[in-house]
């Protein structure tokens, strides 16, 4: 079933993750980037669609519908305060779909590191469309909104990952022409507050920050270890 719906690399990465569970947790993560300056084509979702980008003084609007999807409300308020603009968006007043934006740093769990975005860029994260609203092009249609929108705001491109077991997520960057800047794999020990890193450009996008007191050793062309000092 993987390998239909994504290919050998999904089928990999997803047999990785499960052959290496025993001693530690697998990720890999597939870094794109969008220049906001490239035409989309015209990609319609199966529902109308209302899009409201909010700040924290505005989210509360919306706090009916996320909290009828599920969506935890306070992990909700929580991001918004520390400046991240949360990408709401309604079809006949129910929740199809949601995603976070940040122009300065934010956090990615999986790697436990900070990604910065430059000047003129925005960090696109945690994208979530309730499973009663996919399969019908809202995401992408979604993606291709927030491009327009973000040009009006003055970005210059939008960066952001896709998990390397998510075949959907990938097909729909193929949809609006993102390119693909870095794929990050890491194993993180069970047993060790260590991890082993490859795919990491020092310098490049994208650009990351580990914990404070994180010993990054590079082991060469075989990537990084980070642990303690």
């Amino acid at each position: 079933m993987a390998f239909r719906r994504g290919g050998r690399s999904v089928l990999r990465t997803r047999l990785l993750a499960r052959c290496l569970l025993p001693i530690g947790t697998w990720q890999e993560l597939v870094f794109f980037e969008k220049e906001l300056a490239d035409d989309v084509p015209a990609i319609t979702a199966a529902v109308p669609l209302e899009m409201h980008v909010v700040s924290a003084d505005e989210l509360p609007e919306h706090r009916a519908a996320l909290e009828a999807a599920g969506i935890d409300w306070e992990r909700m308020a929580a991001r918004a305060a520390l400046g991240h603009r949360c990408t709401v968006v309604l079809s006949a007043g129910r929740l199809v779909h949601l995603r976070w934006l940040a122009d300065t740093a934010a956090w990615i769990p999986e790697l436990r590191a900070t990604i910065r975005p430059l000047p003129g860029e925005a960090y696109v994260y945690d994208a979530f469309t309730p499973e009663d609203a996919r399969g019908g092009h809202v995401q992408p249609a979604v993606s291709r909104l927030m491009i327009s929108w973000g040009r009006r705001q003055g970005y210059r491109r939008h960066i952001f990952y896709v998990r390397g077991h998510n075949a959907s997520g990938l097909r729909i960057v193929g949809k609006i022409g993102a390119r693909r800047t870095a794929v990050v794999r890491s194993l993180r020990l069970k047993w060790k507050d260590a991890a082993w890193v490859t795919g990491l450009r020092p310098g490049r996008s994208p650009r990351l920050e580990f914990e404070p007191g994180t010993r990054l050793r590079s082991l060469g062309p075989f990537g990084y270890w980070l642990g303690p000092p």
